[in-house]
């Protein structure tokens, strides 16, 4: 392949980047300068070149790749001219389900399981060359291809060497390459319990994933998807910590172009009256949707978004959704991190929020600290909505005048019931999780908030070095506190 054609690869990942008005100009020298040597880019772990793969697999149909499952670490065939990457991926043997994880998403449109137990029944039969690796160390090879018009389409193939994965439709393709051109939805795997994820008794929540799955994929096409993003419990429901109650996406387009913005909104309203009437006891919507704009009705949205991805050390909100370094993908779903989530949760420290921290610890061993909660919670109600009495007592009581983004609110220190607030850690994680625990064992679990920025930037440094070393991932991340506002919106 010519340099001059090579070199085009980099137009898809600058296309979606000023979409998501993002701009890294020392990735795209990297690339640039990478594709000039026109030869194949072979690597294992790189959050650049996967960006560059992803977004030219996804914005356009110019490119295929290839999948083998190999016994050793080898090329197994002749590299051919159109070969433009390869991305080496490797599976311990010792990792347990970790090859039945990838193949759950790799095969996910031609078997559509629910439940563990049939899908094992699919993998044990329906899959049975994948049995050559049984207790053995695997080794990926992804091959990305230009497309030629003269191609014939390639086949799968299975020896007793390797298996050789060819998707079969462009869902199936999407599917897949957000899964190996993604470091974090590859790490993911690591922790995820997928049993628990496909349990019988979370079936409703597999349908009404895979319900909101494919309603948002009809309404955003593949090469759209990348402006939508899923947040909160669904990720805890994606790694097999417990069911979600609801779903929070994220859509982002710009303020001039609501043409992918108000179908979602039609969507999320028609959704929620729906669930409302099927559920009239419960009349809360279960389905957010914002958009990733500096929001008219919640001004302060992006002020929290950026300090959340600035805490995960992007530089803002923009680069999470747009740099893959930042994010994940599950069955082509493109959400934020288990370790963003954490982080999420740590920032607004609700009770619900804190019992789902304590569980994680246990259940997974992360090493992060949980901030003690603080015994007033800082609020901001919008002038407009309060009446004149309202207004007056809120600024006796110590409330101060401001404005946000031209909207006039109050902010007010209110104090918190701690001793409701405990219990309801105790009940959430006495529901959710079946731990029981003493209110003194509860606030043993809390650290004191520490405001001294460069010690906990040390902290995260040491702990980013333990999971190179361990190839494992035991974050802790940096602890700061954020502030709350009224709206209709929960934490999750």
């Amino acid at each position: 392949m010519s340099s001059s054609k090579k070199n085009n690869l980099t137009k898809y990942i600058k296309k979606v980047y000023k979409d998501l008005n993002y701009e890294n100009k020392e990735l795209i020298k990297k690339l640039d300068s990478k594709l000039k040597e026109n030869k194949p880019i072979i690597y294992e772990n790189d959050y650049d070149y996967d960006d560059l793969f992803l977004n030219a697999l996804t914005q356009t149909n110019d490119y295929i790749f290839e999948v083998y499952f190999l016994k050793e670490d080898i090329i197994p065939i002749k590299l051919e001219k159109d070969v433009i990457g390869i991305k080496s991926i490797k599976i311990n043997a010792h990792v347990k389900n970790d090859l039945m994880k990838f193949v759950y998403q790799m095969y996910y449109t031609r078997h559509l399981k629910k439940t563990f137990s049939t899908f094992f029944n699919y993998y044990k039969n329906d899959l049975k060359q994948f049995q050559i690796f049984y207790n053995k160390d695997i080794y990926i090879k992804v091959m990305i291809k230009k497309k030629l018009k003269l191609n014939v389409t390639s086949r799968e193939e299975y020896t007793y060497n390797y298996v050789k994965y060819v998707p079969q439709n462009s869902e199936e393709a999407y599917i897949s390459a957000t899964l190996l051109f993604n470091q974090n939805s590859i790490e993911f795997l690591k922790y995820q319990d997928l049993k628990y994820y496909l349990h019988n008794k979370h079936i409703k929540n597999w349908d009404l994933m895979e319900y909101f799955r494919t309603s948002m994929n009809n309404i955003l096409p593949i090469d759209s998807r990348f402006r939508l993003m899923f947040h909160s419990s669904t990720i805890l429901y994606f790694i097999g910590h417990r069911p979600n109650n609801d779903f929070d996406v994220m859509i982002y387009c710009k303020p001039n172009k609501p043409e992918f913005y108000d179908p979602f909104r039609e969507f999320e309203k028609i959704e929620n009256e729906k669930h409302i009437n099927e559920n009239p006891k419960g009349m809360y919507d279960f389905l957010y949707i914002n958009s990733g704009n500096a929001n008219i009705e919640k001004p302060f949205y992006n002020d929290y978004t950026h300090v959340w991805a600035q805490t995960y050390g992007a530089q803002d909100f923009n680069e999470v959704r747009a740099y893959g370094k930042y994010h994940m993908y599950y069955l082509g779903i493109k959400s934020t991190t288990i370790f963003m989530d954490i982080i999420k949760r740590r920032l607004r420290a609700r009770p619900r929020a804190l019992a789902d921290l304590i569980a994680l610890r246990i259940k997974y061993g992360f090493k992060f600290t949980i901030p003690a909660p603080l015994e007033f919670v800082k609020m901001f109600y919008k002038v407009k909505e309060l009446n004149k009495n309202k207004i007056n007592n809120l600024i006796k009581k110590g409330g101060i005048l401001t404005k946000n983004h031209n909207i006039e609110e109050i902010q007010i220190n209110e104090a918190i019931d701690m001793e409701k607030f405990y219990k309801t850690i105790q009940w959430a994680l006495k529901t959710r999780y079946h731990i029981i625990m003493s209110i003194e064992e509860i606030q043993k679990n809390f650290v004191k908030n520490n405001s001294n920025n460069k010690l906990l930037k040390l902290e995260l440094k040491m702990e980013e070095n333990e999971i190179n070393k361990n190839e494992k991932k035991k974050y802790s991340k940096p602890n700061q506190s954020l502030s709350k506002r009224k709206s209709k919106s929960t934490s999750k």
